[in-house]
């Protein structure tokens, strides 16, 4: 089906869609405020709880790798009525848990029928816009993944400040079917269904690991969002026990910074006509590294009051929020029209594992004071810019062929 790109009609079908991705986004950490009385309820220790959200990314990520082939096979539509279907299913079971296994079943359920929000987010962009619009739509995708799970907990803590702990998934499962109610409605199919076979696969997984400027960005990418996985499941450790602050003073701290990741996505509306693409990543991973720096080295002499932290997380969600709109646009401007939907899921697919990843391991490095955290932040800041380094002949080179063939074709 060749769609028209870039029209006024797409932008508020892709504006419907990123109501359940952002709903998606919400069910990660809305429940985390009531870890405390859950823990009561369901006679468990509060780090089995904690555990819920690494469970939550291995099925939302592992999801992704069976819905881009359906998205690419049997149609966007297809797949959304699927993935909001076992939403529902999971928010539901959720809701009625009386132990630990139902729980994590619900839990998992849920994650797995929201993974095909977090791979249509990539697919649908790609189906719908083209050049600058293609850039315009992954900065509201990095809004919605960076405030989203961030301003979860204030709706969360408001929620169990007057109701009891199952108000939560309550919530994601009201929100989940006014968002099936609106997609039902309005979304409009952007592929048509194609014949299964193996063809498809093996070409399709071919094209994209052996597409350097797919890989290397896809990496970038993934690395950076190191950075802010290690602020968020630390934000309550830096709010609350180390500057002293209530649950609700918490939520609104960790929420500030985030204004920066809107800033960071239309500064890059202006910044792509300015540099290149290698020198806009190489300057905005520079920048992370040296504000990693100083929130790992402050802390040593006492030097960093809540205000100062404010400032540099703002900064930092300004330079992520260029990152990752950069390297998802462009690696997935680089991908073949034809596999879009496996490209989303592998894309999506790894970034979720990688998150469940660096929460792991920043639960096993166990930060004692800002400064050990500030040292998992530099650590997961320096890493990109060595890919960076390292893959910079690979994208340029890739960027150059597909110049050419563009001229070519042209």
């Amino acid at each position: 089906m060749k769609l028209k790109k870039n029209t006024s009609s797409n932008f508020f079908n892709f504006k419907i869609f990123l109501i359940f991705y952002s709903i998606g986004l919400i069910a990660e950490t809305i429940y985390l405020p009531a870890i405390p009385q859950m823990t009561i309820y369901l006679e468990c220790q509060m780090d089995q709880l904690q555990a819920m959200m690494g469970y939550f990314f291995l099925a939302y990520g592992l999801s992704m790798a069976f819905y881009g082939p359906i998205a690419d096979l049997f149609g966007r539509s297809t797949t959304l009525s699927i993935g909001v279907t076992l939403s529902l299913a999971g928010a539901l079971f959720c809701c009625f848990s009386s132990d630990l296994e139902m729980l994590s079943a619900g839990i998992i359920t849920m994650g797995l029928g929201l993974g095909s929000a977090g791979m249509l987010c990539r697919t649908l962009a790609r189906d719908l816009f083209d050049g600058d619009f293609l850039l315009k739509a992954f900065s509201y995708v990095s809004v919605s993944f960076v405030i989203a799970p961030i301003m979860a907990p204030i709706l969360g803590g408001l929620l169990i400040k007057y109701f009891i702990w199952q108000s939560t998934f309550f919530t994601i499962f009201v929100l989940l079917v006014m968002s099936g109610i609106l997609l039902k409605k309005y979304f409009k199919e952007t592929s048509l269904p194609r014949k299964m076979s193996a063809e498809y696969f093996l070409s399709g997984y071919y094209s994209l690991f052996s597409n350097r400027k797919y890989i290397g960005l896809l990496l970038i990418g993934l690395m950076s969002s190191g950075i802010l996985m290690a602020y968020e499941s630390a934000s309550a450790l830096i709010y609350q026990e180390f500057y002293g602050f209530s649950p609700l003073g918490h939520a609104i701290c960790a929420a500030i910074p985030t204004i920066g990741t809107i800033i960071g996505s239309y500064l890059l509306l202006i910044l792509k006509n300015k540099y290149s693409l290698i020198s806009l990543l190489t300057q905005a991973s520079c920048y992370c590294v040296l504000v990693c720096l100083f929130i790992y080295i402050l802390p040593i002499f006492s030097l960093l009051n809540i205000y100062f932290l404010v400032f540099l997380l703002s900064l930092l969600f300004v330079l992520m929020g260029i990152i990752f709109s950069l390297t998802t646009a462009e690696a997935m401007k680089s991908a073949d029209s034809r596999f879009i939907g496996l490209a989303a899921s592998t894309m999506g697919g790894l970034h979720n594992i990688g998150i469940g990843f660096f929460i792991k391991s920043l639960v096993n490095f166990s930060p004692k004071n800002l400064s050990d955290i500030g040292f998992f932040m530099l650590i997961s800041s320096i890493i990109p810019l060595i890919l960076l380094i390292i893959l910079k002949k690979s994208i340029n080179n890739e960027t150059q062929e597909s110049l050419l063939t563009q001229e070519i074709k042209a």
